[in-house]
């Protein structure tokens, strides 16, 4: 690149500086413009017309709104619609006015009317409100710049407007725009709208102003490719890379703006104006990609240069020719400093006289960018100007013994050598780079006028005085522990002399691990040659990490409804910490981590895996638990016989003494009272039905029952005995009694009970649910159809009864006399085996 660009100043006669010698602009090669092409870039630019600063662009080119409105048709006639006699509210005076006189004829507005008019022009009309446009349907021209109103909602919705002016309006916003299909002229200039987004997508826009907005971005023009006119000055948009594809552009108006960079334009075909006067333009490589181009204004730009560094010692600054980089311009460019600066034969532009508190340098640069082709590119280059000085001063030497010292500047000036301007110091030599090196000879003060030139001339001046004395300057070693234990600073260290390593400071917890200086290690044989404070550097200590044990080996079985109780705990480095990591605790229990106790009431029954995870200072171990829940197992009373019998009649040896036992024990029966000795309970005899009321009272009835007034059965009245068992019996629909032919039932508390009608009291006590009978009996004597055969064979099928063995079949014997045995055998299954299980 280097080399082609001396090539283009040798081949280059026609470029100079018309301050001083001839000096090339900035030529570009082929390969590093942006955009232009090599045909561009060797593409003359001719008579092409300067844009004035004070031009308003917005007063050229393009028909005006009010003008466009005469080519418009009339409306088309249209049916009249029911609403059309409808009258239009309309607050605003001025725009009333305005309506009327465009749609003509009396003093009302309707609906109708307001559908007939196709444009509006009210300029400078002091309208306030657009209350009632929302009916102009067939608008298609309005024109109402000049005019306060603050914003265009009534407009939204109206389909039919292709041009549209509101500038000088206090709208702030066009979001009614994005409900305009037609849309194709757009003028809202000098108001404070912002965002553009409501343009997005209208693809008929070729004309859009918003001189004097806020808008910044340009982005939703992306997507209008009709657009031909733009203009934006006095905006902060400052990106034009939006426009890249919208290659049907003639006009880009865009002075007093942010834009810096043209390339997203290059080779626009069309382009005829580019108006970027006041803007931060420094590249115009790509002028001669644009065929058609005829206006153009490239004065004022505002151009910022890289930083510049000046001698605090110096009035003048010089650095290599103003009018290269930045600019980019296209080979024979002529760029001249005017203002400010002035370029010497070498190519050096020099600021002169130079403010000690200048903050900036500025110079006027122009010349015609083409070249040759009428127009003018002027700019205002400014650099950001800081000052340096020398920052620091000889020490103190010590007379016979070596010293050395590096001179410094401020960062940023130029490099060049150091010169000892005057005076001298015996025994010791300047050099270059700037370093004081050599032994002293003499004791003494010796001022010295030392000096730093850069390439271009800056100088930087300043006077020292370098002392030579017995001992050189002394400095303080200070050690920060960091924590550990106090160590003592050493006093008095002269420059060049190393110091001795301390003892080592302790730390409880933590491992010494040496001293740094800027957090490196330090070289305790190094010179000092500074006030230095050395800090010391220390890692932990890792204590052994013991792995965690988990206690118990096992847990305790849990029971429902029982209060659950166990203790987790971990052994290990510090104090494991606990947690439940997979699995299922019971129901209703709960895990307390702190305390490693699990606690609650389970609720369900099942076996519930769980992980403990213990982590010890990292170190984790992990063990898995089940806990087994289960059914509390409550053993019924009385389930155990006695060892002596209650009663006289029925011994030990008895075959249903069990049963019996049991009855007594439960208070279902108490037997018959004897004269003396122990009652009887006459296991042999029948069962009358009211004494199976009585059992099944006992067994069933709540305890504070009361019996009815009046008796539910013909044969049993209040006062008798068991009319209390009898009547629960009837109202717990357990027992019907018999009908009779006429009047209420009788219960037959005396008749014996037989087998049947004791099976069908049990299964209306137990009401199973969705009992089917077999289509096979499993008795002999039983058949489907047959009374209480579902309710005989549920009996057999649940274990109540067993049946009579008769040779290789069984029988239930359904009319026979129940015993008062048999019954104790029926009613202890049913308590003890049929219940528990349902």
């Amino acid at each position: 690149m280097k080399k082609r660009f001396r090539n283009g100043i040798a081949a280059c006669a026609v470029t100079a500086l018309l301050l001083g010698g001839a000096i090339p602009a900035n030529a570009i090669d082929s390969d590093s413009a942006a955009s232009a092409s090599s045909v561009a870039e060797a593409a003359p630019v001719t008579n092409v017309n300067n844009i004035p600063l004070e031009q308003n662009d917005l007063a050229l080119g393009g028909a005006s709104v009010s003008a466009l409105a005469e080519e418009l048709p009339p409306a088309s006639s249209r049916a009249a619609l029911p609403d059309d006699d409808v009258v239009v509210e309309m607050p605003d005076v001025a725009l009333r006015a305005a309506v009327l006189k465009q749609v003509g004829g009396g003093s009302t507005l309707t609906r109708g009317k307001m559908r007939l008019f196709t444009s509006l022009t009210a300029q400078n009309a002091g309208i306030t409100d657009l209350t009632g446009l929302e009916y102009a349907s067939s608008l298609r021209i309005v024109d109402l710049r000049g005019n306060s109103f603050p914003t265009i909602e009534p407009l939204r919705g109206l389909a039919n407007i292709a041009q549209l002016n509101v500038s000088s309006s206090k709208i702030s916003d066009i979001d009614a725009v994005s409900t305009m299909p037609q849309i194709n002229y757009l003028q809202f200039n000098w108001t404070t709208v912002a965002d553009i987004e409501p343009l997005r997508g209208k693809d008929l826009l070729w004309r859009v102003e918003m001189a004097g907005t806020k808008v910044a971005s340009l982005d939703p023009l992306r997507d209008i490719p009709a657009l031909i006119e733009l203009y934006f000055q006095e905006t902060p948009v400052s990106d034009l890379s939006p426009l890249a594809e919208r290659t049907k552009l003639i006009t880009l108006s865009a002075p007093n703006t942010e834009v810096a960079d043209l390339t997203p334009l290059a080779g626009f075909p069309n382009l005829q104006t580019v108006n970027v006067n006041g803007a931060r333009v420094s590249d115009l490589s790509m002028l001669g990609s644009w065929p058609k181009l005829s206006n153009v204004g490239f004065l004022n730009q505002r151009v910022a240069g890289a930083a510049a560094v000046a001698s605090q010692t110096e009035t003048t600054y010089r650095r290599p020719v103003a009018t290269t980089a930045p600019f980019k311009m296209r080979s024979g460019v002529v760029l001249t400093t005017s203002v400010g600066a002035t370029t010497t034969p070498e190519g050096i532009t020099v600021w002169s006289p130079l403010a000690p508190d200048a903050t900036e340098l500025t110079t006027k640069v122009a010349g015609d960018p083409g070249p040759g082709s009428g127009a003018t590119y002027s700019a205002t280059l400014t650099y950001p100007l800081t000052h340096a000085d020398f920052t620091n001063a000889p020490r103190t030497a010590a007379v016979n013994k070596p010293y050395n010292f590096q001179l410094a500047v401020t960062d940023g000036f130029v490099d060049g050598p150091f010169q000892l301007v005057s005076g001298e110091v015996p025994g010791l030599t300047l050099s270059d780079a700037g370093v004081i090196t050599g032994t002293p000879t003499e004791l003494g003060s010796f001022p010295i006028t030392v000096a730093r030139t850069d390439a271009y001339g800056n100088t930087i001046t300043r006077a020292f005085t370098l002392l030579v004395a017995e001992k050189a300057d002394t400095f303080t070693v200070k050690f920060d522990s960091s924590g550990g234990s106090a160590v003592q600073d050493i006093d008095g260290v002269e420059y060049g002399d190393s110091v001795a390593e301390p003892t080592a400071p302790t730390r409880a917890g933590y491992t010494f691990t040496g001293w740094t200086l800027d957090d490196a290690a330090y070289d305790f044989s190094a010179p000092v040659t500074a006030n230095i404070t050395l800090t010391a550097k220390w890692t932990v200590e890792v204590p052994e990490v013991v792995p965690p044990v988990i206690k118990p080996g096992t847990l305790p079985e849990g029971i429902v409804g029982r209060a659950y109780a166990a203790t987790i705990t971990a052994t290990g480095s510090g104090t494991p910490v606990l947690s439940i990591s997979g699995g299922t605790l019971p129901s209703g229990v709960k895990f307390d981590a702190k305390t490693g106790k699990l606690s609650g009431t389970p609720t369900k029954v099942g076996s519930f895996t769980f992980t403990v995870k213990a982590d010890a200072a990292g170190v984790v171990a992990t063990k898995a638990y089940t806990i087994v829940v289960s059914k509390d197992t409550v053993i019924p009373p009385c389930i155990k016989p006695r060892q002596i019998p209650v009663f006289a009649d029925t011994p030990l040896s008895h075959k249903f003494y069990k049963e019996i036992d049991w009855m007594e024990c439960m208070k279902y029966s108490t037997g018959w009272r004897q004269p003396s000795g122990k009652p009887l309970y006459k296991p042999q005899n029948n069962l009358e039905r009211q004494a199976m009321a009585a059992f099944i009272y006992r067994m069933e009835a709540p305890k504070n029952y009361k019996a009815p007034k009046v008796s539910p059965f013909a044969d049993v009245k209040p006062g008798d005995s068991f009319y209390k068992e009898i009547a629960w019996m009837y109202e717990s629909k357990l027992s019907t009694g018999y009908r009779e032919a006429a009047g209420k039932p009788t219960f037959r508390p005396h008749a014996s009970l037989t087998r049947e009608a004791m099976a069908a009291f049990i299964y209306r006590l137990e009401a199973p649910k969705n009992y089917t009978a077999p289509k096979v009996s499993p008795m002999a004597d039983m058949k489907p159809g047959m009374s209480f055969y579902k309710e005989i064979s549920w009996m057999y099928s649940e274990k109540l009864s067993t049946g009579n063995r008769v040779g290789a079949t069984k029988e239930y014997w359904p009319k026979d006399d129940l015993s008062r045995q048999a019954m104790a055998a029926f009613i202890y299954r049913l308590v003890l085996d049929y219940r528990p299980g349902k």
